[in-house]
């Protein structure tokens, strides 16, 4: 019997009964199996495990975001395989209310990713980069400054993108590629527009940071659930 490779959880318009085949990617047939008016969007395979790599993250991506073109969804997780047919409309009909209501809040719905980067700072004798996290001597006032200001930075973006949008974090950092704010944010798809506006003012009045605005994409860091549906290798 195939196993399901799972895509993501979307909903229906109306109740179906029977699994179908609703498009393909490639060499890649996506199903819908049904269970009142959600379903899982899946693929019938004979493996057990999918290796990740670039070229099959690139491959489920971009099926996800076909899905989600055509409604809302829930991502799920890469390489999550179920057993069989019946497993998915076990996790379907368990996770059932679970499910729409979550479909239900991200409806109409995408999210937004802001990026962050500092400029690299040569230093003429070591090619160093300046690491605005580093640890300052008590005493040094520019410094100081310097902090004060790159924290006003990440206090002013967040404050201002999360009143046009339902939800949004971020993480804050320093990394090998100069990323110093990571951000997601989850917006009614009517506040695209709206939501790069405030980025480019923020832009603008901080110069000396490089912005970078990614998406729409599908809600994939805003559709946890308060249960694991996944949680066990083919799907229990």
């Amino acid at each position: 019997m195939k196993k399901i490779y799972a895509y993501a959880i979307c909903n229906l318009k109306e109740e179906q009964g029977k699994t179908k085949t609703v498009f393909k990617v490639n060499q890649h047939k996506i199903i819908s199996i049904p269970f009142k008016k959600i379903a899982l969007m899946g693929e019938n395979i004979e493996k057990s495990n999918i290796e990740i790599g670039i070229e099959n993250l690139f491959t489920h991506e971009k099926i996800v975001e076909k899905i989600w073109e055509k409604t809302s969804i829930l991502p799920v997780q890469f390489g999550t395989i179920l057993k069989n047919k019946k497993a998915v409309k076990n996790i379907l009909q368990e996770y059932y209310s679970q499910f729409r209501n979550k479909l239900q809040e991200l409806a109409n719905k995408t999210e937004l990713g802001v990026k962050i980067f500092i400029p690299k700072k040569e230093n003429t004798n070591t090619n160093t980069t300046h690491n605005i996290f580093e640890k300052k001597s008590k005493n040094n006032e520019e410094n100081k400054g310097t902090e004060n200001h790159t924290y006003s930075l990440f206090s002013q973006t967040h404050n201002k993108l999360l009143k046009i949008s339902i939800k949004g974090k971020y993480t804050v950092d320093q990394d090998e590629e100069h990323l110093i704010y990571d951000g997601s944010y989850l917006i009614p798809e009517a506040n695209i527009t709206s939501f790069k506006e405030v980025i480019k003012k923020i832009d603008t009045k901080f110069p000396e940071f490089q912005f970078s605005l990614t998406g729409p994409w599908p809600p994939y860091n805003f559709c946890k659930l308060e249960s694991k549906p996944f949680r066990k290798k083919g799907g229990g």
